[in-house]
């Protein structure tokens, strides 16, 4: 395999969706996710959720490496969206963490301590 096809398939992301009892989800993000591609995937699922008046959403970037700032905008437009709605992240990744301190959505979500909470 080449440089090339090596580094794209470290690239490679992935967005699911696992529901929950009590009208729960979790949305997993793994991998890179940088692209518009990946954005509308995250805002799709979202939208998809909030129809159906979820009671808890647990964000898991348990298996993230990077995230663009456009995730970040989908998060805080639903978070505003469903103030009704419980919303947590479980994220073990330094750099991400403090991606969420700098731009305070720390101050927003709910921090799972560890992987068992999801």
């Amino acid at each position: 395999m080449n440089l090339i096809k090596e580094i794209e398939a470290e690239m490679e992301s992935k967005i699911s969706l696992d529901t929950r009892e009590n009208n729960s989800f979790v949305i997993s993000l793994e991998g890179f996710i940088n692209n518009d591609e990946d954005t509308d995937k995250f805002s799709n699922i979202f939208n998809d959720i909030s129809a159906k008046n979820p009671t808890k959403i647990i964000l898991n970037f348990k298996k993230t490496q990077y995230i663009n700032s456009s995730v970040l905008g989908v998060m805080v437009h639903f978070y505003k969206l469903m103030p009704q709605t419980k919303m947590a992240i479980f994220c073990d990744n330094p750099f991400i963490k403090e991606l969420f301190a700098i731009t305070a959505i720390d101050k927003l979500f709910e921090f799972l301590d560890s992987e068992e909470e999801i």
